[in-house]
């Protein structure tokens, strides 16, 4: 006999009204009903859990597919770009501050500046992260002047893929030199008597040869002998020989005009002209020589301003003097037996 609420609640209707059975089956009713509906409640629980056991087992099934891709081997090494390449300096104090960026799909391991002094063992140098995301910068120490220091930077991720900037470090590196300033002089700085080139568009000029390479043309020091007639001028030049022809161009052309013409003034003493930054001396000299003078840009009497010119001591045979009147180039070694007190001021090693 199959028993249901209905069954039990009709029997207990046909029994009297204060007996115990009847009590006991409509409390039999009551906890039927409570108890299966708890049961079909669980039962159709137990179906949502099924479900959601099955999604879970999907979902977790899915999760291990890609931990299974996490947890893959990355072969690529980190990518390393826009590295500072520090150019020459005289700056001997330093620091110098390399800064680059790594990226890579791992954690990276390492992040290291490595740099040497003059062809020496490189030293490593960890770079800090920065608070842009794969910014890292790290400095060098300041160096003596005529110093060759040379760097790259080396990047780790977790699985020891590494990678190099440059590609080829570190044979190849990126580099720079602490240079050194010097006035090249040819004189010995007491003149004996002064010089005038005359006529505009003369010139007068040395040629100066760089103790090291590479040089950069940064100023010219001149000694004026004395005042010069009123409404005179000059033109700073130079020309850059990175043949060493020894010879200055037989176009004048060629010489660079350095600035606008000047009077020149202060005789008995040398003075240096600041030419430092100007775009067609940013490059360095690699070989060869720097021509630097003066041109005649405005000579109202024919005569020009005395360059101081030494006599006394060894000669040279650095100065030239281009005569406007007759365009020829004259070596005042041999024509006069001296040298213009006249200087090159250049950076180099």
């Amino acid at each position: 006999m199959i028993y249901t609420f209905e069954n039990l609640f009709r029997y207990s209707r046909r029994l009297r009204t204060k007996s115990p059975v009847r009590f006991l089956l409509l409390l039999a009713a009551i906890v039927f009903v409570f108890t299966g509906g708890m049961i079909a409640s669980s039962c159709g629980g137990d179906d949502d859990d099924d479900d959601d056991d099955t999604d879970d087992d999907d979902d977790t099934g899915d999760d291990d597919s890609g931990d299974d891709d996490d947890d893959s081997t990355d072969e690529d090494p980190p990518e390393i770009s826009d590295t500072t390449e520090l150019e020459n300096t005289v700056d001997s104090e330093g620091p110098y501050d390399v800064e680059t960026t790594v990226t890579d799909a791992s954690d990276l391991a390492s992040v290291a500046l490595y740099y040497r002094i003059d062809g020496g063992d490189f030293t490593p140098l960890e770079m800090s992260l920065q608070e842009k995301d794969g910014d890292y910068s790290a400095e060098i120490p300041g160096q003596p002047s005529g110093t060759l220091v040379e760097y790259y930077v080396y990047a780790e991720d977790a699985f020891g893929n590494s990678a190099t900037d440059p590609e080829g470090a570190p044979d190849d590196g990126y580099g720079f030199y602490i240079l050194q300033e010097d006035e090249l002089d040819y004189d010995d700085g007491a003149p004996e008597s002064g010089l005038s080139a005359n006529h505009e568009g003369s010139l007068i000029v040395v040629r100066a040869t760089p103790p090291a390479y590479p040089a950069y043309l940064v100023g010219i020091a001149y000694y004026l002998w004395a005042d010069p007639p009123v409404g005179t001028t000059w033109t700073p030049v130079a020309y850059i020989d990175p043949d060493g022809s020894g010879v200055p161009p037989s176009d004048t052309s060629e010489f660079i005009e350095l600035q606008s013409a000047f009077t020149p003034a202060t005789p008995g003493e040398f003075t240096a002209i600041d030419i430092l930054g100007l775009p067609e001396l940013e490059d360095p000299l690699a070989s060869g020589d720097f021509w630097v003078g003066f041109k005649n840009a405005d000579i109202p009497d024919t005569s020009g301003p005395y360059l101081g010119f030494d006599t006394d001591d060894s000669v040279d045979q650095r100065s030239w003097i281009y005569w406007s009147q007759d365009t020829n180039w004259y070596n005042l070694g041999d024509t006069m037996g001296g040298d213009l007190c006249l200087r090159a001021v250049v950076w180099h090693p």
